[in-house]
């Protein structure tokens, strides 16, 4: 789904396009979450299991000294 996206902004970055790359990030980033959590909460309603869209305290911790 990402495919067309990373191949025209490695494109525009390679041209030294930046407003266009963070225009297609960006982009690409809101159409992926705007398409997938609604399906997988859509999938969860209908199997009816729990969708937990949340990381373990442990896991969160862990990112955070990765970032630091």
């Amino acid at each position: 789904m990402l495919l067309p996206e990373t191949i025209t902004t490695i494109r525009a970055a390679w041209m030294g396009e930046g407003q266009r790359v963070t225009n297609l990030a960006h982009g690409a980033l809101v159409s992926c979450v705007g398409l997938t959590l609604p399906v997988v909460l859509a999938i969860g309603l209908l199997t009816g299991q729990t969708v937990v869209l949340a990381e373990r305290p442990v896991n969160l911790l862990l990112l955070a000294v990765s970032l630091c």
